[in-house]
């Protein structure tokens, strides 16, 4: 019987998030007007910037070991929270240039794969939250 547990899911998504994290370690200044077009601002800005990007880098860690690990079966939990985070992101891009707070040449890219992304885990936890599965 196949794995349920969505190996190639969670590596993508350990690379993306660690990749995004990082350029908001490093960089956030650029991150930031990429998605945004806004300036992320002095001190207060750039420390939150920061901190997301370690919140990012650390979620990119927790699918990267469950995706590794010898645990069977659909990391239901693990997989809900990603579910929120990347229906939550799209919506707060949206909103947010909808409103006129900064739209950057990267903004529509993320609300794709966050969309995408959204709805791989949701089709996956559909077909494995079945009585069988």
């Amino acid at each position: 019987m196949p794995s349920s547990k969505p190996i190639k899911l969670l590596t993508l998504i350990a690379i993306f998030e660690l990749i995004a994290g990082a350029g908001l370690l490093v960089a956030p200044s650029t991150v930031v007007l990429l998605l945004t077009g806004l300036d992320a601002g002095q001190d207060g800005g750039l420390l939150i910037a920061r901190i997301a990007g370690a919140a990012l880098a650390c979620l990119a860690i927790c699918c990267w070991l469950e995706s590794r690990s010898l645990r069977v079966g659909t990391p239901t939990p693990l997989l809900s929270g990603l579910l929120a985070y990347n229906a939550l992101v799209p919506g707060l891009l949206v909103v947010s240039s909808l409103a006129g707070n900064g739209h950057g040449p990267g903004l529509w890219s993320a609300v794709i794969l966050h969309l995408a992304v959204a709805a791989w885990i949701a089709v996956h936890l559909a077909r494995h939250q079945r009585p069988g599965h």
